[in-house]
Order: structure tokens, then C-alpha cells, then sequence
């Protein structure tokens, strides 16, 4: 073994047991001129290289130890490195780490340091740093053979990886090498990592000293301090903190602001909301001056392949941000559940339920499971009306309001019909207040189906549309007995009428102050989380009551009272037909019905809108295909009484009954 090679190793705080791992190999000056034409006839150090998974590779280079001959050895600075003649650089992975380089390449977590030099290299490795490299401080990529990357480093997953590059000390004053520094930096930036550069001071002396020399100067923790201190690489550290403020979601192709859930175009992003955020971008020429020029940050970050960016948006309470690959829009709680004080909400429920002991029972499970369960969908939604002003309709609105904090939102009417509604991005709950409108039918049929609808999708302005999934719950309250329409049928709407005035303004005023407390939404919520829910189902239908009973009545058009009327007390209303009809007959044709309705012909209703009628009243047509045969001819028939029996009679049946009051009167 040459007492040079050994030397060399050792300088660099490198042991005999290292020097073996590493497979460095002396050799004499004729060994050495031996290995090809390119060699000189000097003492050296083999140095072979290792892939990823510490197997040697063909590729090695021979490291100088003596003055070279001839007049190589008069050059300002003389050659200390060789290698093969027409072989492509490789990375000079150390095989001293406690697992394989493949495992350091897979896990971006680890952080990477990047040097000129194998024993450099080799020197960081041996005190557990993850030290790759160069064969010099541009062999990172063969630009003469186009190769953009050396391609053992495009195995690394460089996203979000700390990459420190530590060059000599004598690099700053350097252009070259700063030019080259930059270079690496912006490579990096672009695979996604998080490059640092690290300037090495100088020895005391004021010597050049490599990452090798510091380490065995200074020490380890020394090193880690100064690497710590290190700049992130400028474009980088802009580009990395852009991350950690906005994302890019594919579908729909906007940029959301993580902390306030605000969504925003790309044209906007870049022209408007981010258009004052740059970064420097420094440059060396080719004569080694350097410049620095400032650029747009927010047009970078959307051309950045390291951008954050998620697949597509979606709504899920209670769920991180990333849920299941995508922006969750949810903007968390209104308020921290804490156990405390909830006799005012007790007060407010006993004040507005009364003796309806198991309407406030039903509601308070509806509050409380749509918190407990945030992830599922209501299918019922509450509508709560009173006469009187002020008797706490509004107070219950505005106290599960604080719960939801942005969540939820408070609507009128032109909000539900504007042609945006923005108002339901992001909701849980949506309080609504005089929800009524001029064709209370198609109202009807649109809050139906806002209620039971699984996804929304979201019409805003200057932004593309999207789709979320709808978990709102709906409370309604009104001053109206007949605002909102619905069929006696109706499932989706629980509605309780409050009775009587206001309470005494003192206890509005308290409630207020509870309300608007830190203490008190805290307490309700921590409320409504505990208070069993069992058997409460929220897509079962709602609770018939007296109030929707009433609601559905008095919602209805003349027409439609009329109906309702006929199925309740058909006797009264069928008298024009003759008082044995009116209290015998089942079966009658729509004229017929019309002529009980209308029977001075004075208003605009005809027997097909009659008839309309009748069926969402949840009748149907007798007979096959809806058509009877009886001795008037071909009628369409509907059962007012047994109408379920009716139904299933056969049309024989069905004319027999009806000829046995109108046969022979002709057809009707």
C-alpha cells in the first residue's frame, strides 16, 4: 500500500477500514499509465464508483497524487483527475451509509448533501451525512452529449427533498463556480427539491478548505449548524413557500388559499390577487458577471412541476384539507365544544315548543346528528312559523349558526333563484328566512330537491363551475302559515308553528349575551355532541304534525283546497250531483267533479286541470291505460272514496258501479 494514497484518504478523515469499503486502490505511476493513453505516468488513487445499490459500476477515476511530467506539470492549474477517454460521468455514490443509496433516493424525507469530489463525498458519508458526489461542479449533466441529467439522479424523488450543495470555500469568489452553484440550484428546483447552498469559510490561515477539511477541522455538529444557516436557493424557497399558502386543484382548474378556502382563476391568480409577489432570479454570464432580476412569482408557480396540486375540490367536515386526493373545502368549526351552561338554549326550545313534547324532542336530534355526523346528508329540513314577531324562531337559526362558524350561511329568496349561488359553496347548514316566492309550485319543487340532492354544483362568478357534494341541513323560519308549499304527502319537511307572542325582552337580552359569549355556542355544541341520537334516522320522513298539516292546506291553491276538501268530506261537496250520489257513488269523471267545483262556470279551470289536480292529490285513473268502458262509453274515472280498493278492482267492477248512478246520461 503507498503511504500517499494512504495519506490522501486519511486527510480527508477518511480510515483504512473506509478506504477498503470504498475499494480505493494505490497505484504506482506505472499502474497508473497503464490503465490507458489519457493517463499520465504518476502515482495515484483509484477510485471506482458504486450504483445505487452499492454495486460497482465499470466507471472510475484516477486521483493525482504526485507532479505531473513534463509540461502538464507547469499549468497554473495542473490536471488532478482522469478517467476513461468517451465514457459519461457517473454520480459518485460512497457505499457507507447505514442502508443503500436506493433507499435514501425513494424517501425525499432525507435530506441530501451534493459536493465536488469523491473523497469529499466520502467524508460526509462516513459521518452519516447522505453525501453524493460530482466529478465536477457542472457533472451533474453532459450538456455535450445532451444529457440534461445524469440518470442515476433522475431515480431520486426530489419532491420536497433539502438538498445542500457545498462546494470549496473559494466558491463565492468564483464566478464560475457561482454560475454552476445557480445552475444546480434551479435544476433542483425544478425535480421539486429545496436546494440550499452552503459557502465554506476559509481555514484560519485563510486557505481553501473542502467539505472534507471543515469536517475535520470543525467537526460534525459545527457543519450541521452552518448548513442549517445555510439561504435556500431564492426561486426555490419562493416557489416552496407559494405551496405552503395556495394549491392547484385540476378539476375545476382554479387555485385555492389554503388558509381561507377563497377560490381563484388562474387569470386572477396571476393578474390580480398574487399579481405583487415576485422572487430574484440570479444569472451568471458567460465572462462571470452575475445579475439578478425580479420576476413574477405567480406565473412560475403555475408552470412549476413541484406545484402543490390536487386532483379535483370536494366538501368533507371534519376531514384534513387533503381528503382522499382533494381540496377539501370544509373551513372547520364556528366555535370548540367545551361543557358548560345550555339552560338558555333549554329556555329558548320550552318557550318555542311548549307542550309539543315530542317535536322538540325530534328537532333537538335533528340539530344534533347532522354535528355528530357531519358526513351525512338530511333528507328532512325544519320549517318553523309563528304569526307573531319575535318568539324566538330566529334566535334558533342564529345559535346553530355560531356552531357551523362558516359553514353555514343565511339566505332570502332572491338568493335561491339567482342564476349564482355561491352561497352554497362550502355549507353545512343554511338558514333561510321568508323562503316564499310568486309560483309556489316550481318553489316547492326546487327546495325539494335542494334538500335530497347528494351534489351541488357550484355556479360562481368569473370562476368555472364545479361540483361538491351537498351535506347542508335547512331551517326555515317564517312568518307566514303558508309559506313554503307542499303536498300532503310530503316527507322532507318538518313543521312546527310557534303559539302565542314574545316572551319578555329581558330574556331575549340574556340569551343574546349567552349567545354572543365565547362560552355559550362553545357549550351548546358540546351539547348537542353528547345528546343521544339513537333511532334517529335522517333520511326517514319527517314527523307529521298539526303545523304541516295545516301548512299543506293552507299553501294550497282554491283549486287545491277544494280537492283536499272533497277526499276529507266528499258527501258535502258532491251534492250538486244529487244527494244520493253525493252520499253513495265512489266513482265520478273529472267534468263531473268540475261541475261540483264550478257550477256556474266562473272560473278558468277546466276538467284536464281538475284532473292534474286529483293526481297530485295521489289519486289515479281507473282502468286499463287509465280509460273505462261503461254505458256512456269510454270514461277516465277516479275513485274519491275506497280509492286504494278501487284501484285494484277490476273495470268491469269500476262501470258497474259508476252506470248504477249515470248510466244513460250520455258521455261526460
Amino acid at each position: 500500500m503507498s503511504d500517499t494514497a494512504e495519506a490522501k484518504w486519511r486527510s480527508s478523515g477518511l480510515s483504512d477500514e473506509h478506504a477498503k469499503r470504498l475499494k480505493l486502490a494505490a497505484l504506482s505511476a506505472e499502474e497508473t499509465a497503464a490503465l490507458g493513453s489519457s493517463f499520465q505516468k504518476v502515482e495515484a488513487l483509484r477510485i471506482p464508483y458504486f450504483d445505487l445499490e452499492g454495486r460497482l459500476t465499470k466507471f472510475f477515476r484516477a486521483r493525482y497524487l504526485g507532479k505531473l511530467p513534463g509540461f502538464a506539470g507547469q499549468a497554473a492549474k495542473p490536471q488532478r483527475y482522469a478517467q476513461p477517454p468517451k465514457t459519461l460521468n457517473e454520480v459518485y455514490y460512497p457505499p457507507l451509509l447505514d442502508v443503500p443509496w436506493s433507499q435514501v433516493a425513494k424517501d425525499p424525507r432525507v435530506g441530501v448533501y451534493v459536493t465536488e469530489g469523491e473523497l469529499k463525498a466520502a467524508a460526509g458519508c462516513a459521518l452519516g451525512l447522505a453525501t453524493l458526489g460530482l466529478g465536477g461542479v457542472d457533472v451533474w449533466r453532459a450538456t455535450k452529449r445532451g444529457v440534461v441529467l445524469l440518470p442515476s439522479l433522475a431515480e431520486f424523488d426530489w419532491t420536497g427533498r433539502k438538498v445542500t450543495v457545498v462546494f470549496d470555500s473559494d466558491a463565492a469568489t468564483n464566478p464560475a463556480v457561482v454560475g454552476a452553484q445557480l445552475r444546480l440550484a434551479k435544476e433542483l428546483t425544478a425535480l421539486g427539491a429545496v436546494p440550499a447552498i452552503v459557502t465554506l469559510p476559509a481555514t484560519e490561515e485563510g486557505a481553501k478548505q473542502g467539505l472534507d477539511d471543515y469536517l475535520l477541522a470543525c467537526g460534525l455538529d459545527a457543519f450541521k449548524a452552518l448548513a442549517e444557516e445555510a439561504p435556500l436557493y431564492a426561486e426555490a424557497a419562493a416557489l416552496w413557500e407559494m405551496n405552503q399558502e395556495v394549491v392547484y386543484v385540476r378539476d375545476p382548474g382554479m387555485v385555492f388559499v389554503q388558509g381561507t378556502k377563497q377560490r381563484i382563476a388562474p387569470t386572477g391568480f396571476i393578474q390580480h390577487a398574487y399579481a405583487n409577489r415576485h422572487y430574484t432570479e440570479v444569472t451568471v454570464d458567460k465572462k462571470g458577471g452575475v445579475t439578478s432580476k425580479k420576476k413574477k412569482l405567480a406565473p412560475r408557480w403555475l408552470e412549476w412541476e413541484s406545484r402543490y396540486e390536487l386532483a379535483g375540490v370536494t366538501y368533507a367536515p371534519g376531514q384534513p384539507s387533503e381528503y382522499e386526493g382533494k381540496w377539501n373545502t370544509w373551513s372547520g368549526w364556528g366555535c370548540e365544544p367545551v361543557e358548560g351552561d345550555v339552560a338558555p338554549w333549554r329556555w329558548l326550545l320550552d318557550f318555542v315548543f311548549k307542550d309539543k313534547l315530542e317535536e322538540r324532542a325530534w328537532f333537538e336530534k335533528w340539530c344534533a346528528y347532522h354535528l355528530q355526523f357531519p358526513m351525512v346528508k338530511p333528507y328532512t329540513s325544519v320549517v318553523v312559523w309563528g304569526a307573531a314577531h319575535g318568539t324566538g324562531k330566529t334566535l334558533i337559526g342564529y345559535s346553530l349558526m355560531r356552531i357551523y362558524g362558516q359553514n353555514a350561511v343565511e339566505v332570502k329568496n332572491k338568493d335561491l333563484h339567482s342564476g349564482f349561488n355561491e352561497w352554497a359553496e362550502g355549507r353545512q347548514f343554511v338558514y333561510g328566512d321568508e323562503i316564499t316566492g310568486g309560483d309556489r309550485r316550481v318553489d316547492a319543487d326546487y327546495l325539494k330537491g335542494l334538500i335530497t340532492q347528494e351534489q351541488v354544483r357550484i355556479n360562481a362568478k368569473y370562476v368555472p363551475s364545479y361540483s361538491l357534494p351537498d351535506l347542508i341541513a335547512y331551517f326555515f323560519s317564517t312568518n307566514h302559515p303558508d309559506a313554503i308549499f307542499m303536498e300532503d304527502s310530503d316527507r322532507r319537511y318538518f313543521v312546527h308553528e310557534v303559539v302565542g307572542g314574545p316572551a319578555p325582552r329581558e330574556a331575549y337580552e340574556a340569551y343574546d349575551k349567552w349567545l354572543r359569549s365565547k362560552e355559550g355556542p362553545s357549550a351548546l355544541f358540546h351539547h348537542l355532541l353528547t345528546l343521544d341520537v339513537t333511532g334517529f334516522n335522517p333520511k326517514a320522513p319527517a314527523p307529521e304534525t298539526e303545523a304541516k298539516r295545516a301548512m299543506s292546506y293552507d299553501s294550497k291553491s282554491d283549486l287545491g283546497a277544494w280537492v283536499a276538501d272533497l277526499l276529507t268530506a266528499p258527501e258535502a261537496l258532491l251534492k250538486p250531483l244529487g244527494p244520493d250520489v253525493a252520499k253513495k257513488c265512489d266513482i265520478f269523471t273529472t267534468a263531473q267533479l268540475l261541475r261540483c267545483y264550478d257550477p256556474e262556470s266562473a272560473k278558468r279551470v277546466t276538467a284536464n286541470g281538475l284532473g292534474r289536480e286529483l293526481k297530485r292529490a295521489g289519486l289515479r285513473q281507473l282502468g286499463v291505460g287509465g280509460v273505462v268502458g261503461t254505458k256512456s262509453g269510454s270514461q277516465r274515472l277516479y275513485a274519491i272514496r275506497n280509492h286504494a280498493e278501487w284501484c285494484e278492482a277490476k273495470s268491469k267492477d269500476a262501470a258497474a258501479h259508476f252506470d248504477k248512478f249515470f248510466a244513460g246520461e250520455g258521455k261526460f
